[in-house]
């Protein structure tokens, strides 16, 4: 080619390198500045697009997992009430033995009927206090198999499961009608004491199968918990797969970047000084 004044092609050619290198260096520092090989959709569109997908997902199984011990915590607060309320159930029953006994006094069965009405009152201060977050767990208006309780413990929308059956009125009276307050065993008979024996019994029962079924929900919710964990590291590690940098090759990249870049600066420089070789033409002319 020969030497031109107007156009020097090749200062061009070297400025568009000297661009292109600088752009790639700015990109490297960009990557190690942030920690992620994809900053913007131009980086990588599908990266960009599957990496979003994955935070969305991520995101959703660390709330369903909170979801899941929200739920658990809930539960063991409702498993300390009814540990209470049968530990009642059990000594109301152990005093309704006794008062039976015939060699009871009328004043000694009045002092039983303190007893046992006070522990009657008990359980449904118990049932109406326990809650949680505010939301009554086993009084009058907590959560029953109709109205249902709902946990969210996946990201997807069909990921729930309903813990109403461990909860529901556990009151004196919703366990048994004839646990009332007003009772007293002066006036009772035989049958009577047999009658109000079988009806304590079907309240323990009753208050059991909520334990035994509270007990199966929270075994469910800490597997739940574990299965969500790992699958967040799962989706984790492919979501840092697709967008964080490896540092270690980075740097190497940025090094060969940078020494390209200033070889093109020092190029540029050489190519702006070939339109002076004109000049050594025309003086030995």
């Amino acid at each position: 080619m020969g030497l031109v004044v107007n156009t020097n092609v090749t200062s061009l050619l070297a400025q568009r390198n000297l661009k292109r290198n600088s752009l790639d260096y700015e990109k490297s520092l960009e990557r190690m500045s942030t920690g992620y090989q994809i900053n913007r959709s131009s980086d990588n569109a599908t990266g960009m697009a599957i990496s979003k997908i994955l935070e969305v997902q991520i995101t959703a199984l660390k709330r369903a997992s909170n979801n899941a011990q929200d739920a658990t915590n809930l539960l063991q607060i409702a498993e300390s009430s009814y540990n209470i309320i049968i530990e009642n159930l059990q000594r109301i029953r152990e005093l309704t033995i006794q008062a039976s006994n015939a060699t009871n006094s009328s004043s000694e069965k009045y002092a039983i009927t303190e007893e046992v009405q006070a522990r009657i009152e008990d359980i449904t201060d118990i049932a109406e206090s326990t809650s949680f977050n505010n939301i009554p767990l086993l009084g009058t208006n907590a959560p029953n198999t109709t109205s249902g309780y709902k946990i969210m413990i996946g990201p997807a929308v069909n990921d729930v499961i309903d813990i109403a059956s461990a909860l529901g009125n556990a009151r004196a009276t919703a366990l048994n009608s004839n646990l009332v307050t007003t009772i007293d065993f002066r006036n009772f008979s035989n049958l009577q004491f047999s009658q109000f024996i079988d009806d304590l019994d079907s309240a323990i029962k009753n208050v059991a199968s909520k334990r035994s079924r509270l007990g199966a929900f929270q075994t469910q919710l800490e597997g739940t918990v574990d299965n969500l964990q790992i699958e967040n590291i799962n989706v984790s590690s492919a979501k840092s797969r697709i967008k964080d940098v490896n540092i270690a090759s980075e740097s190497a990249e940025m090094v060969k970047k940078q020494i390209m870049r200033s070889a093109a600066v020092s190029v540029l420089t050489q190519a702006n000084n070939l339109p002076k070789l004109v000049l050594g033409l025309l003086q030995n002319s």
